[in-house]
């Protein structure tokens, strides 16, 4: 062939089919490449804060004559019931505003409140007759309990609740006073739909020794109670009461409402944490705190429980009119404050300040609440209700780091707090023949938060 001839052969080979097959594809990404989409901007937005529209409180069991206390503050609208374990369906309960309604449960009950109630709804569960007092609950995540005992001398029985129709399932981790246990018994606790079970933990893990829990919710919603007992020996009588929890270990703090009388305190620290805690004891009068004399500093190593012995100017301190004993450490503990006084047992629950206002229901006896640690100079303007009526009122003025007593009238069973100006912690002490019992006033819950909503990012 001919030098004409190859070079016609080149040019037919490159067909304009083929060229496009190899262009189209090049023009197309060089045309995406020069597309400049809109960014998506989504704008930062706190979650909204609402009233809730329903809430569920959970009273532990307690023993026959004890019953669940309910109130509502304020003139709220809306519907209140009731159910325990078994029950086909909920009981409705009348609330008037500021009066306190007396159900006769004793087994675990599952309060619901709806409409706008909710915000509003506070419970309680009351044994006169032994004068022991624990509140109601919203189900949480988690529960920090110390101080439970596991012998004969010494037991504790822990109920877990479920107020939701599916089942709930918990992981409990204790510890001892030689570290973390090993109880397989204890991880997957499954409490079914509106059911409940008791944990004799004597039976579960039998140690002599004081112990810690931590419980974590990790599926559904459960409330966790931990009921006390010192059973009789000699001439001494049974003796039983809640176990206050706590939500979570902290550095600082108050256990507030202190009973006087002839006894022993009993104070157990725990320390979950990897590093070792050093812990100071102050005792907190009305204008002061100090570190007590002979009080040496708490050493609780890691992953550990401690109990501690206190020094007898330290009793003399609390049976003469301290109001709080505070715990100060450099990690975060643990720390429940056993009493038994006259053959009685009271525990001092863990107090935190807050400027909004707080609420307790009252047993019947001689009442008297306690107001510690205020954040600074104000005011808390104090109203106790007895039967839906206004018994009386009274404005404490509070300095900084002050508190002070207020004596409730005959009659008092429910109490309000409002600080002004300021944040502090209340508690009420109610004594009677039966016994004593110390009541921390909490924070209603009257807001929600619905979490904004919005398309993801990459």
């Amino acid at each position: 062939m001919n030098e004409i001839g190859r070079r016609s052969a080149v040019r037919r080979s490159v067909s304009p089919t083929a060229l496009l097959a190899v262009l189209l594809p090049l023009l197309t990404v060089g045309a995406l490449a020069l597309v400049r989409p809109d960014v998506l901007v989504s704008p930062d937005r706190a979650p909204e804060q609402v009233s809730p529209s329903r809430v569920d409180l959970v009273c532990p069991s307690g023993p026959a004559g004890s019953e669940v206390a309910l109130a509502a503050s304020g003139r709220a609208t809306g519907d209140v019931s009731s159910y325990s374990p078994g029950d086909i369906d909920p009981s409705p309960i009348s609330l008037v505003a500021d009066a306190v309604e007396n159900v006769a449960r004793p087994h675990a009950t599952f309060v619901r409140g709806n409409g706008r109630i909710a915000a509003e709804l506070i419970g309680a569960r009351i044994d006169e007759q032994e004068m022991t007092a624990t509140e109601c609950v919203l189900p949480r995540p988690e529960y920090w309990i110390t101080g439970i005992g596991a012998d004969a001398d010494h037991a504790t029985s822990l109920e877990l609740s479920n107020p939701d129709e599916g089942p709930a399932v918990a992981d409990i981790t204790v510890w001892g006073r030689t570290g973390q246990l090993d109880v397989p018994t204890l991880r997957g606790v499954t409490v079914p739909g509106g059911g409940s079970q008791v944990l004799d933990l004597a039976e579960v893990l039998p140690r002599r020794s004081e112990l810690a829990i931590h419980v974590v919710v990790s599926r559904g919603r459960m409330a966790v109670a931990a009921l006390d007992e010192i059973p009789a020996l000699g001439r001494r009588p049974a003796a039983a009461g809640w176990l206050p929890p706590v939500a979570a270990p902290a550095t600082e703090q108050l256990l507030l409402g202190l009973v006087g009388g002839e006894g022993t305190d009993t104070l157990v620290l725990s320390n979950p944490g990897t590093d070792e805690a050093r812990v100071e004891l102050r005792v907190v009068t009305e204008d002061a705190s100090f570190v007590p004399e002979g009080q040496a500093e708490i050493r609780v190593s890691p992953e550990s429980v401690e109990t501690v012995t206190l020094t007898d100017t330290l009793r003399d301190q609390i049976r003469t009119g301290a109001l709080a004993l505070q715990v100060t450490s450099t990690a975060p503990v643990t720390a429940a404050l056993r009493s038994i006084i006259d053959d009685d047992l009271v525990y001092a629950p863990t107090v935190t300040g807050t400027e909004s206002p707080v609420t307790a229901l009252v047993p019947a006896g001689d009442a008297q609440l306690v107001l510690a640690r205020a954040g600074s100079a104000g005011v808390a303007a104090v109203s106790a209700y007895g039967d839906g009526e206004l018994l009386a009122e009274k404005r404490v003025e509070l300095t900084d780091g002050s508190g002070g007593t207020v004596d409730l009238p005959k009659g008092t069973d429910l109490v309000r707090v409002a600080p002004r100006r300021t944040d502090v912690s209340a508690s009420v002490v109610v004594t009677s023949r039966q016994g004593a019992t110390v009541v921390p006033l909490r924070e209603l819950v009257r807001y929600a938060l619905i979490p904004d909503v919005r398309p993801g990012q990459s």
